[in-house]
């Protein structure tokens, strides 16, 4: 397997990415070598999936469909960007329950 299809391939579990990511720092982030802005993004979507809500529900549904059709991180991160333009809460965690059963692959 060369660099790219390493690179390629560990982008594809996205939702396990970010779950290894709940409860770290960006400092640890970045001391094991990710780029800070990318620290932040995962930091951000891991606090989203896996911290505290009042919609535990959707939460779970989401990361389940999310695991299930395999959305890369790239996938989970398209999705965020819709769902925070929404300022409804139980509305921006639909949105997200409904494009992670989604089949999308970006």
């Amino acid at each position: 397997m060369n660099a790219l299809q390493k690179f390629l391939t560990g982008l594809a579990a996205g939702m396990d990415i970010i779950a290894d990511c709940h409860g770290l720092t960006k400092r640890a982030l970045i001391d094991a070598g990710c780029p800070d802005p990318t620290a932040a993004r995962l930091l951000a979507l891991a606090d989203t999936y896996f911290g505290p809500t009042a919609f535990s529900r959707l939460q779970r549904e989401s990361i389940a469909a999310a695991r299930a059709n395999e959305h890369s991180l790239t996938a989970l991160l398209a999705i965020e960007r819709y769902a925070t333009r929404l300022r409804n809460k139980r509305q921006a965690w639909a949105l997200r329950r409904e494009l992670c059963l989604s089949l999308i692959h970006i």
